[in-house]
């Protein structure tokens, strides 16, 4: 961890530290906790692994994680005085009844770190200390209830039995890990302690309590979210994405697949023409002619490895060195041999220009080389999870995911960007936006994890100085609701964006719609399904103006309904002191959440709507094009004090503040991101503390802004 800014204060962690996955931890003082909710992620019945890193004395007995409230049981870890020795158990209820396992040999309660981590394999209960094997109850395992009760982080669930000293890396894995993974977990003095996320597959659940901690209250982000996006392949001699980039001499390549079919595909071809002249070197995947194998083809002969399995990710890396050409399999080498000098050219993913042996599955991070990488597999292979960085720059990197671009000129295709910085984009052929699919690959955090609930029946608001300009512009927000009545989200005493319908005023049933109060115009969508907008979950949507009014709800545009009177050239006008959640003064406001709030002054294309919605998932709106001209987040960069909840604007000076929003307004949910905990009693910097186990002297600011760090230097 770098040197960052994470709200509210500068993270500066010792140099000698600086590249360990934890620096920091929190501090809990026997009335403090962390509620992460309930989501459907953390009801966990079959087996199961809870991994967690804690510091406390003699005099702490309570709950470190539990999903436990008396009333309703499933899971957790507590420390507990055993025979004058703090000891660490691991404990799941199956049909209400408690079943458990305690560590032995390791005082705990020394005021030094320790790793504790509980497997129930389905069969056993098992507790690990700092890597090793304490206890196991044998038989005690199985499956665990399921009942509805919150995670919380530092107590039980029923108010009682607080933690009381430091915890830091929790996570949850919806599996049994293996002892070698375990091993990894704890890791070692030069390493530090190991990312749960670096293992595969990753936890459903991960805190690492300090280390992205933030805000007053605390907020502490699940950094184990929602997956990310890669590209879907159709098996069609249309669906592909295709490259200028040249690369002559020695290279590598690496991509990630995961194939749907048992028959002959091409994942990559490398050039059109081998030097035979007649035909192409491709890189395939399950050729039924080579017994269901992967390899490579160059033009004449054929470089073997294994059978690949279906629906699975595999990391294939292919590397050239004069002309010896070597196979890598998840890192491993599988074979090598003399072949064709090739050079990479015409570079098509997903295809093959020869014959019809199109990929049909996903591919992720397409990544080359103009060098032999085979000493760097590991580093490429990344523990199952593609890299974010390598060693060597690549010459060209095709991550396949959310930051590529579409564009509806045309047919419509994707721009896809090549993150190596070199140039070399790619362009999609026959594909769709809805090509673009989540996977369980990797992993994408959104800007904020963090949303704002209102409640129209507390008056809940929250009231800017801020001015929807006139002219061409754009209103973008993500709404999330499950009450169909009428409701406004967005507006002034007079103007307002409606959800829901009120028949005298807006017919446009169970819809989402514009109502100017001054004239009484009205436009919006109609619902196509009854309760479309009101279902429970996140929905993005943009109002634009560039001389006719445009609605785009999830990245597609949607056909206007106008009330008699209004016309496709009405524009909103302008909204001045734009409130959120706010609503004409006589009507209902907003109960649901609400998340990223932005209004630019120029309307957007269609294909800069789909860059903002970015397949479900918010990003950071400060570096976007066009730039917005107001931009809240109403997420962990809010700050409450006291009595009010201050509202970032993050673009502009127009700062929100809440009306009749208490301090549990804040809520740990957002698109594409979940169980996210909101701390009680507990803040930054109050509860930050600056070392871990292998990592210590770590420090932070006090007071200092996120622009105090300046590009100036002796």
């Amino acid at each position: 961890m770098s040197t960052k800014y994470i709200a509210s204060n500068w993270r500066l962690p010792n140099q000698e530290n600086s590249s360990k996955s934890d620096n920091y931890g929190l501090s809990f003082d026997g009335s403090e906790y962390i509620d992460c909710g309930n989501p459907a992620s953390l009801q966990i019945t079959g087996n199961i692994t809870l991994s967690t890193w804690v510091k406390t004395s003699m005099s702490s007995t309570g709950f470190v994680i539990s999903k436990d409230n008396l009333l309703n049981r499933n899971y957790g870890l507590v420390v507990v005085m055993d025979g004058g020795v703090l000891r660490a158990r691991f404990f799941i209820f199956k049909s209400n009844v408690l079943a458990n396992v305690t560590s032995t040999t390791i005082n705990i309660g020394d005021n030094n770190w320790h790793n504790i981590v509980g497997v129930n394999d389905g069969t056993d209960l098992k507790i690990y200390i700092d890597g090793n094997l304490e206890a196991t109850n044998v038989g005690g395992g199985g499956t665990i209830d399921n009942d509805s009760v919150d995670l919380n982080i530092g107590r039980r669930g029923d108010n009682n039995l607080f933690f009381n000293g430091s915890i830091s890396e929790a996570s949850i894995f919806d599996y049994a890990l293996s002892s070698t993974q375990i091993s990894t977990l704890y890791g070692s003095s030069s390493l530090g302690a190991g990312n749960p996320m670096a293992l595969k597959p990753q936890p459903v659940a991960y805190y690492p309590l300090g280390d992205n901690s933030a805000s007053n209250p605390l907020t502490q982000p699940n950094e184990a979210v929602e997956d990310a996006s890669v590209f879907d392949f159709a098996n069609s001699a249309t669906d592909f994405i295709s490259s200028d980039v040249n690369i002559t001499g020695d290279w590598s390549v690496s991509m990630w697949v995961n194939t749907d079919s048992t028959s002959y595909q091409t994942a990559l071809q490398l050039s059109s023409s081998a030097s035979t002249g007649t035909q192409d070197s491709i890189i395939f995947v399950r050729n039924t002619f080579e017994s269901n194998k992967w390899g490579f083809y160059d033009g004449s002969t054929v470089l073997l490895g294994s059978v690949l399995d279906i629906n699975k990710w595999h990391n294939l890396m292919l590397t050239k060195n004069g002309t010896t050409y070597t196979l890598f399999l998840n890192g491993t080498q599988e074979s090598q041999s003399t072949k064709l000098n090739i050079n990479i050219t015409d570079l098509l993913i997903g295809k093959r220009s020869f014959s019809n042996f199109f990929f049909d599955g996903q591919i992720s991070n397409v990544v080359l080389w103009n060098s032999d990488q085979s000493l760097e597999k590991d580093n490429i292979y990344n523990s199952g999870v593609p890299a974010t960085s390598y060693t060597n720059t690549p010459t060209a990197w095709y991550k396949l995911d959310q930051s590529a671009n579409w564009d509806v000129s045309g047919s419509g295709y994707w721009d896809i960007p090549d993150a190596s910085g070199n140039g070399n984009s790619g362009i999609s052929s026959g594909m769709t936006s809805a090509n673009l699919v989540l996977t369980d690959l990797t992993r994408n955090l959104p800007f904020d994890s963090y949303s704002f609930n209102f409640d129209n029946a507390s008056n809940d608001y929250i009231s800017t100085a801020f001015n929807i300009p006139s002219g061409n512009k754009a209103v973008s927000f993500w709404f999330n609701s499950s009450y169909a009545g009428y409701q406004c989200i967005l507006g002034n005493a007079n103007d307002a964006f409606i959800l829901g319908s009120f028949s005298s005023q807006i017919p446009l049933p169970n819809g989402i719609s514009y109502m100017q109060g001054s004239s009484g115009k009205t436009f919006g969508v109609t619902a196509s399904v009854t309760d479309e907008f009101a279902d429970g979950q996140w929905h993005h949507f943009v109002y634009i103006y560039d001389g006719n009014s445009k609605i785009y709800i999830d990245g597609t545009e949607r056909t206007i309904s106008y009330k008699a009177g209004t016309s496709s050239s009405d524009d909103i006008v302008t909204i001045t002191n734009l409130g959120l959640g706010l609503n004409r003064s006589t009507y209902p406001k907003y109960t649901g959440k609400l998340s990223n709030v932005s209004i630019f002054d120029e309307a957007l294309t269609s294909t800069e709507v789909m860059k903002l919605y970015s397949n479900g998932m918010p990003q950071d709106l400060t570096s976007f094009t066009p730039a917005p001209v107001a931009w809240y987040p109403l997420g962990s960069n809010s700050f409450w004090n006291g009595s009010q909840w201050t509202v970032r604007d993050m673009i502009g000076s127009n700062d929100g503040t809440g009306q009749n929003i208490g301090v549990d307004g804040l809520v740990g949910d957002s698109p594409r991101s979940e169980a996210n905990g909101t701390g009680t009693n507990m803040d930054i910097p109050t509860n930050l503390e600056g070392n871990t186990k292998w990592s210590e002297n770590n420090s932070w600011s006090i007071n200092m802004s996120s622009t105090a760090r300046v590009q100036d230097t002796p």
